[in-house]
């Protein structure tokens, strides 16, 4: 993707037109000398000579100025790239200042807001501490920008943008404003596309329905254990243990039946158990868990239910978020009450290793 760069715009364009730098210099009243050095990359053209540039060229002074209100989905797509591979190797500092760096030179692009706003979102605490300010910045800053994008109304993005700001704010603690935004979300519960695998069948399109089929039961497969699992942490919390336990044999099931997830329910098993003060039933959990996490496969190529679906997430990205998480369950201190039993000493030594 070019940077600012109105010599070789001009000079694109000066050829595009069949224009020599003399008869283009001649319609602007300037010397041939002017626009060589201008596509040369040696001075820019003063402001007084933009619009008449643009019509010599036949062309849009936004255009000349390299100015886009949009962006094609293939330079959105390099954009991505570049921001995940600079948060994953080069830090969170380094990341963003190239988010802000973006915003500036296509200030308009709501569509690159709202990749940036999830880039940030999703990469931004994966190398800080948990209580890192930096994460508060980060997330106070993807927050404005799904703001930004929900205010233009674009259809495409305002849903998942809303939903992403319910989420951030419940992270910040902002408990009344996340529940203000969810509930302009549930009029529009209707998930439309339970029907699109059907549609494109009729078509004899097999190949797509069953693509669509998996990435909607993969979806709701994960969210069903995501609700198992807030069900169990409620009952555990009214210590209503037989209930509690009960969500978790079916989230855990889910999970390995289907092949998906990194184990969730092993670890609120282990909660549970801490909670019931049983800490070798605990520990047992816990080796379940760290084992889970371990053996958790990076793709879903082998799978009898989601063969189809290519994660966007590629498998190295992958591997540093997950190398990450283990730094952080090694560090954690809740489970500290565990280190004295032999199961949760020998899944810390796997986590190190």
């Amino acid at each position: 993707m070019k940077s600012f760069d109105i010599g070789t715009t001009i000079l694109e364009l000066r050829k595009q037109n069949n224009l020599t730098q003399e008869k283009l210099a001649n319609m602007l009243g300037i010397s041939a000398g002017a626009i060589s050095k201008w596509e040369t990359g040696n001075s820019t053209p003063n402001i007084s000579l933009i619009s008449p540039l643009a019509r010599a060229l036949n062309t849009t002074t936004d255009f000349l100025l390299s100015f886009k209100e949009q962006l094609s989905e293939k330079e959105i797509t390099e954009i991505k790239e570049d921001l995940k591979e600079l948060f994953l190797h080069q830090g969170n500092g380094v990341g963003k200042e190239k988010c802000k760096e973006y915003i500036r030179e296509y200030p308009t692009s709501i569509n690159l807001k709202f990749i940036i706003a999830s880039i940030i979102n999703m990469y931004g605490s994966i190398f800080e501490n948990t209580n890192s300010d930096n994460i508060l910045k980060n997330k106070e800053y993807a927050l404005s920008l799904y703001e930004e994008v929900v205010k233009s109304n674009d259809v495409k993005y305002t849903n998942i943008s809303l939903f992403s700001m319910a989420s951030i704010h419940m992270t910040l603690g902002n408990y009344e404003e996340s529940e203000k935004i969810i509930n302009k979300l549930i009029p529009y519960c209707i998930d439309p596309m339970t029907i699109y695998p059907m549609i494109l069948k009729k078509q004899n399109k097999s190949t797509e329905a069953k693509k669509s089929s998996q990435t909607l039961l993969l979806k709701y497969i994960n969210q069903s254990i995501s609700m198992l699992i807030m069900m169990s942490i409620i009952a555990r919390d009214a210590l209503e243990y037989d209930k509690c336990n009960y969500y978790l044999e079916t989230a855990f099931k889910l999970e390995e039946t289907f092949e998906v997830g990194i184990g969730l329910s092993s670890y609120e098993y282990c909660k549970l158990y801490i909670q019931k003060q049983d800490y070798p039933k605990a520990a047992q959990w816990f080796e379940t868990y760290t084992d889970k996490l371990l053996s958790a496969k990076f793709d879903y190529f082998e799978s009898e239910y989601f063969d189809t679906i290519i994660l966007e997430t590629k498998v190295n990205e992958q591997k540093l978020i997950r190398k990450n998480l283990i730094k952080a369950i090694i560090s954690e201190n809740e489970f500290k009450i565990l280190e004295n039993e032999e199961k949760y000493q020998f899944a810390i030594a796997k986590l190190k290793k």
